[in-house]
């Protein structure tokens, strides 16, 4: 049985077993609450949950908690994240086919191979919950509603702004969302004024805000601008190696989004392994005021830094020096 996100699960005090699946955190965060609110006391969680990471452990670990029952209330809840890492998860084939009466079994895996037989069996004889963020195309759309249910509109200019800045990542999203509600009081309509002061310009999870700040600063030749963007990079509490590693990135999407020129956001997010159309709009932007050869200079530039890094310079002023560099001399 297959359910998703926007679908309420009911546990109704059945044990069995769940796969949450799919990357929209939030959303599996929230599934999970629901199915064990519905299978065990909530007051009896501390002593009737297990947590198991599948990455550290096997099939059969799993196997031996979820036949043992619990020592206190009716019913043992296993829950294993990271599930799609879990070795020898053909041993939970024979409980998934016919689970203890006095456990339950939930897995949460970010992607499954539904060729397995743990997959085959757990969507014949239990249940699959999918939690994938909306595609880009609907992404404001899903914020917009999800800003609703919080009690408050967001205007449009502050809903881009949201989106923006967080991304696909859902769960930042809802805990943008959360810091918006408690600012906007007793509802109303957020502005973009308030947006920007308030939702966080922390790098999302490709750090397309901050980065593209940085190099739209560097393309129009405003050095001091630049250095402000490269502190705010920094103050963020990414090392120097990560930073420049993220600024490289950019350089070589710009470069991406000039050999796709004149091709819609989605040929280059496909292209270039993007999650979201977001940063492939922004490249296709800034890329017509790169040239080919001005990026690759700016590649070579980076390069030298990475070495000027690894040889044990100070990462803030050895970014500084690229900084001028690439805005003030190429």
């Amino acid at each position: 049985m297959t359910k998703t996100a926007g679908q309420r699960t009911k546990a109704s005090g059945a044990a069995g077993v769940y796969l949450l699946t799919g990357s929209d955190r939030a959303e599996l965060a929230k599934a999970l609450e629901r199915i064990k609110s519905g299978l065990i006391d909530p007051e009896l969680a501390e002593w009737c949950v297990a947590y198991v990471d599948g990455a550290e452990a096997t099939g059969s670990d799993v196997l031996e908690l979820v036949s043992t029952p619990p020592f206190i209330g009716d019913r043992r809840v296993v829950v294993v994240r990271s599930a799609e890492a879990l070795d020898g998860a053909e041993a939970l084939v024979p409980y998934v086919e016919s689970p203890a009466p006095f456990s339950a079994l939930i897995l949460i895996a970010s992607n499954v191979d539904k060729r397995t037989k743990l997959y085959q069996a757990v969507s014949r004889y239990g249940t699959v919950v999918a939690c994938e963020a909306p595609p880009a195309e609907e992404l404001p759309a899903a914020v917009a509603r999800m800003a609703r249910e919080k009690g408050f509109e967001l205007e449009p200019a502050a809903l881009a702004l949201l989106v923006e800045r967080a991304g696909d990542d859902m769960n930042r999203v809802e805990s943008e969302l959360e810091k918006l509600a408690l600012y906007a009081g007793g509802g109303g309509a957020v502005s973009l004024e308030v947006a920007d002061l308030v939702v966080s310009r922390g790098m999302p999870t490709l750090g397309q805000y901050a980065v593209f700040d940085f190099v739209d600063a560097i393309a129009s030749g405003d050095g001091a601008l630049a250095l402000k963007r490269l502190d705010e990079l920094l103050r963020c509490g990414e090392p120097p190696l990560v930073v420049l590693a993220m600024i490289a990135r950019q350089l070589r999407l710009l470069l991406g989004a000039i050999a796709w020129q004149g091709s819609p956001p989605s040929v280059l997010a496909r292209e270039m392994g993007l999650r979201s159309e977001f940063p492939a709009k922004k490249a296709l932007g800034q890329a017509r005021r790169w040239s080919a050869d001005r990026l690759l200079q700016a590649l070579e530039a980076c390069a030298d830094a990475d070495a000027s890094l690894k040889r044990g310079a100070d990462g803030r002023r050895a970014l500084e020096a690229l900084t001028v560099r690439l805005a003030c001399t190429l």
